[in-house]
Parts: structure tokens; sequence; C-alpha cells
């Protein structure tokens, strides 16, 4: 296995772990807002 090689599949997983966090951050903050809004709907 190359360096090259290494650095871009690495780079690749790096990329894909960090939308994977990212996405996972979206669905919380949007599950809080919902939340948050029906909070706010209720009283």
């Amino acid at each position: 296995m190359t360096i090259i090689g290494f650095r871009c599949g690495f780079s690749t997983c790096l990329n894909m772990i960090i939308r994977y966090v990212h996405s996972r951050i979206i669905k919380i903050q949007s599950i809080q807002y919902c939340k948050n809004q029906l909070h706010t709907l209720k009283w």
C-alpha cells in the first residue's frame, strides 16, 4: 500500500465519519427544535 493510496483512503474515511457525525448533530438539533416548538405551543 502506497503513502498516497493510504492518504486518499484515510481522507475518504474521515470525510464519511465527519458526514455521519454532522448528520447526527443535525438530527439532534431538529429533534430539540421540534420539542421546543411543541413546548411553546402547549403554553
